[in-house]
């Protein structure tokens, strides 16, 4: 997948697609652990809560032109919010997969 082109938007739950704008990310994989996505986001609805956020489906889609190349979904387990420049907030995510939550607890099997 060349880098020419791409764009990155992430759809959560409960917000319009255009509510949020994907400033940066990093993605965390390895084998035998559950993926960690941080993502950066600026949005211009300066009322957003983390409730907004927090438990929520995300995806972030890559795309390539009009063209989905990837797609990571999880769910949202931590949020912190930015800087305001007066006309827009941002936001910082962490996703993971909902397989994450059985870490919550002990002894849980599957």
């Amino acid at each position: 997948m060349s880098l020419k082109g791409l764009r990155f938007t992430l759809n959560i739950d409960g917000l319009e697609e255009t509510a949020t704008a994907v400033v940066g990310f990093s993605l965390y994989q390895c084998h035998s652990t559950p993926f960690v996505l941080e993502v950066d986001i600026a949005s211009d609805q300066p009322d957003l809560a983390a409730t907004n956020f927090l438990e929520k489906n995300a995806v972030l889609t890559i795309w390539q032109g009009m063209e989905a190349q990837r797609y990571v979904s999880g769910i949202i387990n931590e949020v912190m919010q930015g800087e305001n420049n007066h006309w827009q907030m941002r936001y910082h995510l962490t996703i993971v997969p909902p397989l994450w939550r059985c870490g919550l607890r002990q002894n849980f099997r599957i």
